[in-house]
């Protein structure tokens, strides 16, 4: 777990589905996505289970954005290898997708830094380095 000045960031759970579906049913948190469209209850379990598989299997991944002052999820973000990207792999990336609710506050910022902060020291310590491009990116933020 990770916490912020606003934030908890910790792993995703098959208890968060229905909040997750909530969120991602909603247009625009998937509208630049493959889907480009908010997703089904089936699809959002799905995405879930796959988040979920790929902290297991690489050790790291997106984390489920909470606020500290109600406890309510908003969203996730974290490290993740885009898959969907084949082009571009062997790669890391900062991903995230946020409730509309949420936008404008700097969640995604304040989310994104501690989560490549923590990332950036796992993949290190698995014999990974962050590219300087990746680097040069987290000092911008």
């Amino acid at each position: 777990m990770i916490e912020t000045e606003r934030l908890l960031l910790r792993r995703l759970t098959e208890d968060d589905l229905d909040d997750f579906a909530e969120i991602f049913a909603k247009e625009p948190v998937m509208k630049y996505s493959t889907y480009r469209r908010g997703l089904s209850p089936a699809e959002s379990a799905e995405v879930l289970g796959r988040i979920m598989s790929h902290w297991d299997e690489q050790g790291f991944g997106l984390w489920a954005v909470v606020k500290k002052s109600d406890g309510v999820l908003i969203g996730y973000e974290g490290l993740a290898t885009p898959f969907f990207l084949p082009e571009v792999m062997p790669a890391v990336e900062i991903g995230y997708r946020l409730d509309p609710d949420s936008w404008g506050k700097g969640y995604a910022t304040e989310a994104g830094r501690a989560s490549w902060h923590t990332g950036s020291r796992r993949l290190t310590a698995r014999g990974s380095s962050p590219s300087t491009r990746s680097k040069t990116c987290a000092r911008v933020a």
